[in-house]
C-alpha cells in the first residue's frame, strides 16, 4: 500500500501510514466489513487453535480498502485471496495475493 496519506472512498476517515489510524465514520461499509471479516478471522483462529495459518476468499470492504490506499491490483480482484497469519492470539497479519502469480 502507499506510504502517502489517503481518504477513504466512503467516508471522511484519512489513513496515516505513521499511526496507522484511520478513524472510520460508523457508517461506513468498508470498516464495518473489514473489522467483520476480521472478527471472523479471530473466530476461526479460536476453533482451531492449533492453526499459524488461514486461507480464505478476499472481501468486497478488503477490496475497496487495498484500492483506497493505491494497492494496484493486476488482476481481477475476485481471485485474489488472504492469508491470515496468527502471529500470537490476537496478534494476526494479513497478506494479500493472486494464486495464479503465486503459483508461476
Amino acid at each position: 500500500m502507499s506510504s502517502q496519506p489517503w481518504a477513504c472512498p466512503d467516508c471522511t476517515a484519512v489513513y496515516a501510514p505513521r499511526n496507522q489510524s484511520r478513524g472510520h465514520d460508523e457508517s461506513c461499509w468498508i470498516s464495518r466489513g473489514v473489522e467483520e471479516i476480521c472478527d471472523a478471522d479471530r473466530d476461526w483462529f479460536e476453533r482451531h487453535p492449533f492453526a499459524t495459518e488461514r486461507r480464505r476468499p478476499i472481501t468486497r470492504a478488503e477490496v475497496a480498502e487495498m484500492r483506497g490506499g493505491g494497492f494496484p491490483f493486476d488482476s481481477a480482484p475476485d481471485r485474489w485471496r488472504v492469508l491470515v497469519t496468527q502471529l500470537a492470539p490476537g496478534a494476526r497479519t494479513r497478506h494479500f495475493y493472486d494464486p495464479a502469480e503465486a503459483r508461476s
